[in-house]
């Protein structure tokens, strides 16, 4: 069972590793749709706060 356990290895190795690249690749390109979507995000929710906090802060003042 080794023998033919190894053969497999052997035989599926050169296909994994063409896998791996194209994986490689396209994680990296996701990492930087990751990274403009998170940018994008992080400016939207600090200009969302800011928003809020000033409703929030008229809010309070016509409760007061």
């Amino acid at each position: 069972m080794g023998i033919l356990h190894d053969k497999q290895r052997s035989v599926s190795n050169p296909h994994l590793k063409k896998k791996s690249t194209t994986r490689r690749r396209t994680t990296t390109r996701r990492n930087m749709c990751g990274e403009s979507t998170s940018s994008l995000a992080k400016f939207v929710m600090r200009f969302h706060n800011s928003t809020m906090d000033l409703s929030c802060g008229f809010l309070l003042k016509g409760n007061f």
